[in-house]
């Protein structure tokens, strides 16, 4: 799904919404520059921190022009993983009337890439969406507050005695101002031609004249107020109780500001677990052009609470490929000045996102000296072939159903949650991780050291990733989540018949990357004439006279608060546990495949490989 700064406020509480529910979210990004090398240069093997000084220094020179975010969750109810991409081009300009500006570069060889690629760079300054780092977020709302309450110093201009003209008006104004304080009149109007011969045309005053009389209010005529206008200064007399709710109201105004040039990095701040306090529902309300949409606004704000508190209960795992240099750039343009060090960089990063997943690190785990293959695409092409896990885009996320856009920010984070989500599976149940480490052989098949016990399979679980919570409705209408129990009357008992565990083939959308298959379209195979008791299952009528099974009994003459309950024999009892096909689920967060693959970003070109943000 593409997002512009027109689609961007109305869509961003789906977007949080997606993130508030996600197991992992996947990101990408393309940017306006990259380091590179002059052709010659053989400084040899950098270290780390050579390598991560070469970043910063890039990452404070060029911009982010587009990110790609999918966020995955598995759906126990169609039993598949649901895949929600967004394509989000990003404005390098600050449009907003803020004290703060921002420059940027294009690095000629990023910009031929990209090119390459079909990438449109108008697209960037006319419907990209806006952000503001942290920093300057909090710069722009210094800067603001120091203006409203007067605590700029402003140097006063000093007049030559040789500055005729200037020193003329300097005194035109005071005695007007004089003559007015005892007038009686409310206002005050000053032009060029103040104190002038009556018949002087009045013109307007320019930006020096106007700092002129500004200048000489603050000093001589602390009682009263300059008016700024386009063509004249208005000054009226100082109401203290009139100037604080003034300020106040501007105040307000600045904040909304900065709320809405903030853009794209409310959701870094929901990817971080982080306040989203500041922002307003009625910020979701309006399009790009700040004008209203006609919305519930009661259920959109009991959405956002609700969106809002799950967010700060939990925090998605965060997934890239190759997310060293891409964490590099998103922090410094989304958070704010980079550590000096790589090893505060780690800190600082890890405190944000406590688990990160780096795919190319799973993909080269144990690869040895030679570096292999380990693009992107190499590593889906790898395992385009894998049936499971069972895998779905969202319907109304279906741009990259069967289109490849290969270095769009959007597709490639699809990608990314793609390999992730098979590899994962792939890896965990070869069962290597637990002693010893996986290997890719030549051919790009991953295995295990022979010594390793595979773990035993099928694996009997009644929950996907984690305890299941409570039954609630999600932004697409339907229940994401089921209880784990359900309650049946005797009547409609059945004995429940295990479902087979073995894979089924893909559907007619097998040619497609993003093929998958459920439970449900599973259904749709089944030749009833050869398994009657299934087709007696399936056909059965429904026991709908619950109501009349619990309340109609004999009139035996007894009060009804005494009556027994007619559904005693009936009770809740527990589903039968899912037997789950090898390779059914990712491995859950949280358990030991995730200590040796979690946390451990490649870094290939360098002595260390590796960067641990977890030591």
């Amino acid at each position: 799904m593409d997002i512009d700064a027109v689609s961007f406020p109305s869509r961003l509480i789906d977007i949080l919404e997606a993130i508030s529910e996600a197991d992992f979210v996947s990101i990408d990004l393309e940017m306006s520059g990259v380091p590179s090398r002059a052709r010659g240069d053989n400084r040899g093997m950098q270290t780390l921190e050579m390598r991560y000084a070469e970043l910063k220094e890039s990452a404070e020179k060029y911009q982010v022009l587009q990110v790609g975010v999918t966020c995955c969750k598995f759906d126990i109810l169609k039993d598949h993983y649901i895949l929600r991409p967004y394509n989000i081009n990003i404005s390098p300009l600050i449009s907003e009337r803020l004290d703060i500006e921002r420059d940027f570069t294009f690095q000629n060889g990023a910009v031929e890439f990209l090119l390459g690629h079909g990438f449109h760079f108008q697209t960037c300054f006319t419907k990209g969406v806006q952000y503001l780092s942290r920093e300057e977020a909090n710069l722009a709302k210094t800067l603001a507050w120091n203006r409203l309450e007067n605590k700029n110093v402003i140097a006063d201009l000093q007049l030559a005695d040789d500055a005729v003209e200037s020193l003329d008006f300097v005194r035109r104004v005071r005695e007007a101002i004089l003559a007015w304080s005892t007038s009686g009149k409310e206002t005050l109007l000053i032009t060029s031609a103040i104190g002038k011969d009556s018949e002087s045309p009045a013109s307007e005053l320019s930006r020096f004249e106007k700092r002129l009389v500004h200048q000489l209010v603050r000093a001589e005529f602390p009682e009263c107020v300059t008016i700024s206008k386009p063509a004249y200064i208005l000054i009226i007399q100082r109401d203290e109780e009139r100037e604080a709710d003034i300020v106040r109201k501007r105040k307000l105004q600045v904040r909304e500001k900065i709320t809405h040039q903030s853009g794209f990095r409310w959701i870094v701040e929901a990817l971080a677990k982080a306040n989203l306090d500041e922002i307003h529902p009625s910020y979701f309300t309006r399009n790009g052009d700040g004008e209203r949409i006609c919305i519930n606004y009661d259920h959109l704000e009991s959405r956002f609470r609700r969106v809002t508190h799950r967010i700060h209960m939990h925090q998605p795992v965060l997934v890239g490929h190759n997310l060293f240099t891409d964490l590099v750039y998103f922090y410094r343009t989304f958070i704010g000045q980079l550590p000096d060090t790589v090893d505060g960089f780690r800190k600082a990063v890890h405190e944000l996102f406590p688990v990160i997943v780096d795919t190319k690190y799973m993909a080269t785990h144990k690869c040895g000296d030679l570096n292999p293959m380990s693009s992107l695409q190499d590593v889906a092409n790898q395992l385009d072939l894998q049936p499971l896990p069972n895998i779905a885009i969202h319907p109304k996320h279906s741009k990259y159903g069967d289109t490849d856009a290969a270095h769009e920010a959007g597709y490639d984070s699809l990608l990314t949650a793609t390999v992730m989500i098979r590899l994962s599976a792939k890896l965990e149940e070869k069962g290597g991780y637990t002693e010893k480490e996986s290997v890719s052989d030549s051919d790009g098949s991953y295995h295990t050291a022979p010594e390793i016990i595979e773990k035993p399979n099928p694996v009997k679980v009644t929950a996907p990733q984690s305890s299941m919570p409570a039954l609630e409705q999600t932004h697409d209408g339907a229940a994401d989540n089921v209880p784990s129990q359900v309650m049946v009357t005797k009547s409609s008992k059945k004995k429940r018949r295990k479902r087979k565990s073995e894979p089924t083939a893909p559907d007619s959308l097998s040619g497609s990357r993003f093929a998958t298959s459920n439970l449900f379209e599973r259904l749709t195979n089944l030749n009833l004439d050869s398994d009657v008791h299934d087709a007696e299952d399936l056909t059965e009528p429904v026991d709908i006279t619950i109501a009349e099974n619990i309340f109609a009994q004999e009139d035996d003459g007894a009060a009804w608060e005494a009556r027994a309950p007619a559904q005693e024999e009936d009770h809740w009892q527990p589903t039968d546990p899912i037997v789950r096909a090898p390779m059914e689920l990712m491995p859950p967060f949280g358990s030991e495949f995730w200590r040796v693959y979690g946390n451990k970003l490649r870094i290939f070109g360098t002595q260390e490989t590796v960067l641990d943000l977890s030591h």
